[in-house]
Parts: structure tokens; C-alpha cells; sequence
């Protein structure tokens, strides 16, 4: 694997000019010459990722001076010097912002989420935080993110920690797997980076991504792989029963799931003491309410779990399914920045028919259609294909042998392997005058094929 090294550098402009710093350690990312599975990102986005804060001292509009303003990787912030009173636990800090004269408050790290007192892992993350800030720390935060905790009474506020040395705390915690990253109200910041560093301890099994840390589970003959549906498309987003999670068992046994936890890093979804995923077969976890059956859940209340990435302040989320013992045993990320490639990437080719000749209304006229050019068997099962605003996932079985094509009709049929609808009542591809855009991309976002056409559209 190649790795870029980026060097902590400090570059200081003349006194009557803003001083620009870029603060952080020296993090190493994977090159885009390692595989056609890493995305094309900014140079902002690069630096967010290789763990390096742009951070730029602009004029303070606050009524204390100890409170400055400034921008890191482009988004405006408040940033105040504190002293540490107490680290709680691991993302929970009562710290004395220095000159404000208000005394001590609780801060609730930004970002992430810690194992809660007398869980797996608790402690470590605790003593890590407390290394970690030593006496005092700079705080960032965009807004006024209050929040009153029932359980204890105590008010705290939203705000990302950072060393003296513009260290991030939260990823500390995050790289060395004692935190899951956390979508959290309107202080996202650095939140790409805690999704890919997330990742990185996942594939190195550290901390809560050590399947046996806290004990040898369970079943450890277990198999299972979580398919997220994080967007249905643009009608089945306000209903959240379309976002759902698959439990597929790939094993050789049955999965007893009770006492096992599914979790966002934001919320969890206990499992019924007797719920099983049979061998062979699945389960599906549904965000929103329902009727549970054998083989269907739901996870309850109205919150949307399952970021869209580029559609919500969000830029995605982690799946985690958690053993009794409280380890995390399988688990899902998108969009994928580790290892991202997939059997198909580059195989399949993509045709468009958005203008079909005569009657312009039927729907199944318009069509899409998935080749394989590779020389082996290409497995579509759960892929998705998005299709302008709506999106098309592949069944289970389904697989294009060498040189066959699979079609997605707009309008509505009966399905068959290579023959497939979306459902449309009239047409729906727009012309050349306007364009549009055909992806096929898997559960972790990772784009296999795209077609486009169009003046105003692009891969």
C-alpha cells in the first residue's frame, strides 16, 4: 500500500496580515494510484482525511477576547482556551473557559460516542481522554449546542477538544477504537476524518473492533454481513422504513441474536431475546416503527439513522453489530474509505436510452442497461443502481454471466434476472437539453460504473 506522509507545518504570514497555521501530526492516507475504488475528493476534503486542520485566525466577534473566531477547513468557529476539572468519561469533559468568568461547565465531545459506565471498554476510553488532555485544552465549536441530560440534570454543551497543539481528541479516540464516530446536531466538524479513522481501526481490529477484547462472544463461529439501504431514493426518504439494514448469514450455523445490539454510534437497536438469522437466509432491520416479525424489526422513533452522503450536514455512517460482551463483532461504513474496491469496479459498462423513438409516454421504452465486459460471472446481488433521483437495488441472485446485459425499464413489468423495472408512470429520463446521470455503486458507496450525457452532467 502507498502512503502519503504530511509533515506538520506552521507558515506565518506579516504582523498586519491574518496568520494562516496548519496544525496536525503526520497521518498517512491511502494514494489513488492504490485502486479505482478511491474517490476524487478536494484538496479541503485530502487534508480532513490525512488528519490536517486549515485553520485561520479571523477578527473576533465575540464580547470576550479569550473567545477568538476562526475558520478550520473552511468552516467558521468560536475557539477558547479551557482548563480540565474533570474528564467524566470518554467523551464527556467539566472544564473553566479561561476569562469568561462564567465557571465551570460540561462539555459533550463532538463527534463521537463512548461506551457508557460499567460497558467493555469504558474505562480505557476514560483514562485515554485523560491522558490525552492533560490540563488544558482548546475548545471549537460552531454554535450554542446546548443540551440538558435527564439522566444526571446537568446542562452541556457541544464542542470538539483539541490539545494545545491543535491535536484532535475525538480522533485520538476514534483511531485507537474506543469511540464510534457520532452524527451530531450542528457541530460536525472533522467528521469525515473520524468516518475514515473509524475504518482504519476497524480493519486493524483495534479496541471495540477487537472481536474477543471483552470476552470470546457468542457463536464465534458466526458469519454475517451487514447490507445497509441507507437511500431509497427521493420518494422513500420521508419514509423511514426504506432505509434498512440486512443481516445476511453467510455461515455455517444459525445466529442467535439475542442480548446482541445494532448500533449507529448515535443509537442502538436491542435484538428480542429470541430473534435468529437462519443459515442460509437474512434479516432486515428497518428504520422507523412497525410490526416485528421473525424476520423483520424496527428500530423505532423518527430519527434518521442512515446519513445520505452529500445530501445532510452528515457525510455518512458506521453500522456496528455488537456481541453481548460488547464487542463488535461485524460492521458496515459509508461512504468507504479503506480498502474500497469491489469484484465488478470496472466491469460493467453502462448504456443509456433517454430518447426512445415514437410515443414519448410508456416508460418501459426508456431504458438502462448493465453490461458485463469481464470474462468472469459479475454477482449484482444488492448492488444499486441510481437511476436521476430514484435508486434500484439488484435482488439476491442476481448475476450477469460474461457478456450478458441486464435492463432496468422505467415503467413497471414482471421482474426476471436480466429484466427489471423501476416503476415509473410516465417518462421519466430526461433529454439531451437537460442530461442525467447513471451510477452503479455498493452499500458502502463506492461508485462501480457511471453513465452520463448531457451538457450539464458528468461522471
Amino acid at each position: 500500500m502507498n502512503f502519503v506522509l504530511v509533515p506538520k507545518i506552521r507558515v506565518r504570514m506579516s504582523a498586519k496580515s491574518r496568520r494562516i497555521t496548519q496544525v496536525g501530526e503526520p497521518r498517512c492516507t491511502r494514494s489513488r494510484q492504490e485502486g479505482m475504488g478511491m474517490r476524487i475528493i478536494s484538496a479541503a476534503a485530502v487534508a480532513g482525511l490525512m488528519g490536517v486542520s486549515i485553520l485561520t485566525t479571523v477578527p473576533s466577534q465575540a464580547a470576550d477576547s479569550d473567545i477568538k473566531r476562526v475558520v478550520v477547513n473552511g468552516k467558521k468557529l468560536n475557539q477558547a482556551e479551557a482548563k480540565v476539572k474533570q474528564v467524566v468519561d470518554g467523551d464527556t469533559l467539566r472544564v473553566d473557559v479561561q476569562g469568561d468568568n462564567s465557571g465551570p461547565f460540561y462539555v459533550r465531545n463532538s463527534g463521537i460516542n463512548t461506551m457508557e459506565k460499567g460497558q467493555c471498554h469504558y474505562k480505557q476510553a476514560t483514562r485515554q481522554l485523560k491522558r490525552l488532555a492533560g490540563k488544558k485544552i482548546l475548545l471549537r465549536y460552531a454554535g450554542n449546542s446546548s443540551k440538558l441530560n435527564k439522566s444526571s440534570g446537568r446542562i452541556r454543551k457541544q464542542m470538539s477538544a483539541f490539545t494545545r497543539k491543535g491535536k484532535d481528541l475525538q480522533n485520538e479516540l476514534v483511531k485507537r477504537g474506543l469511540a464510534f464516530p457520532y452524527n451530531f446536531g450542528t457541530e460536525t466538524l472533522n467528521s469525515d476524518l473520524y468516518l475514515a479513522s473509524a475504518q482504519l481501526a476497524a480493519q486493524q481490529g483495534r479496541g471495540l473492533f477487537d472481536v474477543d477484547a471483552c470476552g470470546v462472544g457468542p457463536q464465534a463461529e458466526a458469519q454475517l454481513d451487514l447490507v445497509v439501504n441507507y437511500d431509497p431514493g427521493y420518494k422513500g426518504r420521508e419514509n423511514l422504513s426504506k432505509k434498512f439494514v440486512r443481516l445476511v448469514n453467510n455461515g455455517p450455523v444459525a445466529v442467535n441474536l439475542g442480548g446482541w445490539r445494532l448500533s449507529t454510534g448515535r443509537s442502538h437497536f436491542a435484538f428480542p431475546r429470541r430473534a435468529v438469522v437462519p443459515l442460509g437466509g437474512e434479516v432486515v432491520v428497518r428504520m422507523g416503527s412497525g410490526q416485528n416479525t421473525a424476520t423483520e424489526f424496527f428500530w423505532g422513533g423518527g430519527r434518521r439513522e442512515l446519513a445520505v452522503p452529500g445530501q445532510s450536514r452528515y457525510s455518512g455512517n458506521g453500522v456496528y453489530l455488537i456481541d453481548p460482551d460488547g464487542d463488535a463483532r461485524f460492521w458496515n461504513f459509508h461512504p468507504c474509505a479503506v480498502d474500497c474496491t469491489h469484484p465488478v469496479m470496472g466491469k460493467i459498462k453502462i448504456s443509456v436510452n433517454y430518447d426512445p423513438p415514437g410515443n414519448p409516454d410508456p416508460p418501459n421504452q426508456e431504458t438502462v442497461s448493465f453490461l458485463n465486459t469481464g470474462d468472469q460471472r459479475a454477482d449484482l446481488t444488492y448492488l444499486v443502481a441510481e437511476v436521476r433521483y430514484s435508486t434500484y437495488e439488484f435482488p439476491k441472485g442476481s448475476y450477469l454471466d460474461p457478456g450478458e446485459t441486464a435492463v432496468i425499464r422505467m415503467g413497471k413489468g414482471t421482474q426476471g434476472r436480466l429484466d427489471h423495472y423501476l416503476g415509473r408512470s410516465s417518462k421519466y429520463l430526461p433529454g439531451e437539453n437537460v442530461g442525467g446521470l447513471i451510477k452503479l455503486r455498493d452499500d458502502r458507496h463506492v461508485e462501480l460504473a457511471c453513465e452520463s450525457w448531457g451538457r450539464k452532467s458528468k461522471c
